[in-house]
């Protein structure tokens, strides 16, 4: 599998911020990873979401600049996650119970930073 470029993440229980891939973690302690999309995607988001949902983070929401929504995938199974939903603006993107937080986020300030 084709490694993705490298972010950052940042994990509560640890307070700091790790390079990824992280290979000396464990999955559970990412409840949720944001990614947002440049407005051309070069990259391929592909391989990421498939190392997010391989490493078992429950929650994966990408802010799809280049097609103007954004995803919601959820529930990991065997490398790939098994639900995922899109979201249009004007919407909300409800975060799912399995992170911990009650929380929406608006799907224009992900797809604008505002």
């Amino acid at each position: 599998m084709q490694r993705p470029a490298r972010d950052l993440g940042h994990v509560r229980s640890l307070g700091c911020l790790l390079t990824w891939p992280i290979p000396s973690y464990a999955p559970n302690v990412f409840r949720l990873v944001v990614e947002v999309t440049s407005a051309t995607r070069s990259d391929g988001l592909g391989p990421k979401a498939e190392c997010y949902a391989e490493a078992g983070v429950p929650v994966c929401i990408v802010a799809e600049r280049e097609h103007d929504e954004v995803l919601l995938y959820r529930d990991p199974v065997g490398g790939e996650y098994a639900a995922s939903e899109r979201f249009k603006r004007g919407r909300s993107v409800p975060v799912p119970e399995s992170v911990g937080v009650a929380l929406d986020l608006s799907v224009d300030t992900l797809l604008d930073g505002d």
